[in-house]
């Protein structure tokens, strides 16, 4: 999965202890898909993986004008068209480097439009 440069700053201030940015409590492993799916909740909020997989999707087809093979390349899910499989080999990552850049930008500022300046033009505010 293609990093945006923030998420490559953010993850080289770090201190690093092993491979994995997520180190699970044996050495040399991650920590499980279970063990990430509690953490919210212990936390004290209730989502789920799977609604932050939703959201983002939902994002991708509401809000991106990308190809719908790039955000569920994104997601890693695996086309159940034997044919398009068979023909659609590429991984799309310079593509999927640019929908995680937008989204990187929807969730640090919102629907503000990237690069788009708001002019007044009288009438109500």
């Amino acid at each position: 999965m293609p990093l945006t440069e923030e998420a490559v700053k953010l993850l080289g201030s770090l201190p690093r202890m092993n491979d994995y940015v997520f180190p699970g409590p044996r050495a040399g492993k991650p920590i499980s898909d279970v063990a990430v799916s509690k953490v919210p909740k212990a936390l004290g909020h209730d989502v789920t993986a799977h609604g932050f997989r939703a959201t983002f999707r939902t994002w991708a087809q509401e809000h991106a004008s990308y190809a719908e093979e790039v955000p569920e390349l994104a997601l890693a899910h695996v086309s159940s068209d034997r044919t398009r499989t068979a023909y659609a080999r590429g991984e799309l990552i310079d593509k999927r480097r640019e929908l995680m850049d937008d989204w990187e930008h929807f969730i640090l500022h919102g629907h503000e439009e990237r690069g788009g300046k708001v002019v007044s033009v009288g009438g109500r505010k």
